[in-house]
């Protein structure tokens, strides 16, 4: 008696899934990654190391092994507790771990996947480069920082179109608005004072088409939040192949107001020798008269008209000393050297 089945169709099938199994692993192979396949309980059942030569151990001593066994403590347990997440959510999980190796501890990532009930596919890549990559780009970046909030200046990173990438403390100080405020929200030119807003723009296309050699610098009006105007001394720089510029501003308001002032006292001081000068030379004139007549004539005069030019001279001569007075006067007010005698007096001589 023969017994006979017809078993083409579980051949196909089990020729269908080893060649399957063959196109996974040739996959794996040609990816610089680990693959681990884990079971529901953190048993390692297979791996496929691809290109990479980073294996914690030999494949004898963590295959179908618990990971708690192969791996250190706190790696075996965030391992154990992705793989629960894994199986009990079906969806993927990430994480980042550190193993030691003899040339220095080494970062993975690993990133699991559901592929059976109860079993996970979990991909690591060594990731020690890019960390390093990401652990200096942040240490420049705190550099940068620092030196940045350390230059004393307020000081702003400008965007091609004049969007305000970056800002420091004292920039904030100086236009009254926080970093959050402005970055990324407001252009420069909005702080640019109109009437001076086509100038800016002309040095600022001029800079950036290279007409200006090295930092540009120009004088700008500057509008604060609460609407009070600065006047800025502005240093402009484009970064070389990022599309930025970084510009410094100087307040010189209050150098520009002691200026106004040293302009409005010095005017003044012209004006008031104008007046001196004038009240010096009416009675130096006088003197010169009388003394002129008395030499030409002071023979021939009588004892009255001698006596009354002689009075002339003596009076030109008071009007004179008091001239010198107030002028000395004026000098001791100025360098702060001038006294005063408190007293009472009557004004009404002086009305």
């Amino acid at each position: 008696m023969i017994n006979a089945r017809d078993i083409t169709d579980r051949k196909e099938a089990e020729e269908e899934l080893s060649l399957r199994n063959r196109e996974i692993e040739a996959i794996f192979q040609a990816l610089p990654d680990i693959f681990f396949r884990i079971g529901a309980d953190g048993t390692i059942l297979d791996y496929g190391s691809g290109r990479s030569t980073y294996l914690y151990a030999p494949p004898e001593e963590f295959v179908r092994k618990k990971v708690r066994e192969v791996l250190p403590p706190e790696v075996a347990e965030v391992t154990e507790r992705s793989v629960r997440e894994v199986i009990e959510g079906g969806k993927p999980v990430s994480f980042e771990y550190d193993l030691p190796f003899p040339g220095g501890s080494r970062r993975f990532e690993a990133r699991m996947l559901p592929v059976l009930e109860k079993e996970v596919i979990t991909v690591v890549r060594d990731v020690t480069e890019r960390a390093a990559l990401i652990s200096s780009l942040l240490e420049s970046e705190e550099n940068y920082r620092v030196t940045f909030e350390s230059t004393g200046s307020a000081m702003v990173v400008l965007g091609l179109d004049g969007t305000i990438l970056d800002t420091n403390q004292e920039i904030q100080k100086l236009l009254g608005y926080s970093r959050e405020e402005v970055v990324g929200r407001k252009k420069y030119m909005e702080f640019v004072h109109p009437e001076d807003r086509e100038n800016v723009k002309r040095y600022s296309l001029r800079l950036l088409k290279g007409e200006l050699k090295g930092p540009a610098r120009y004088e700008a009006r500057t509008v604060r939040r609460d609407g009070r105007v600065l006047n800025t001394i502005i240093n402009v720089s484009v970064l070389p192949g990022m599309g930025k510029s970084v510009a410094s501003l100087v307040d010189t308001t209050e150098k520009k107001n002691d200026e106004l002032e040293l302009e409005a006292r010095a005017a003044q001081l012209r004006d008031f020798l104008d007046i001196a000068a004038h009240e010096l030379r009416h009675p130096a004139t006088l003197i010169e008269g009388y003394a002129m007549t008395l030499a030409d004539f002071g023979g021939e005069m009588s004892p009255d008209e001698l006596t009354r030019a002689l009075s002339a001279i003596v009076r030109s001569v008071d009007k004179l000393t008091g001239v010198v007075d107030d002028l000395l006067d004026v000098s001791r007010i100025e360098r702060g050297f001038m006294s005063l005698e408190r007293g009472e007096h009557d004004v009404l001589p002086l009305l």
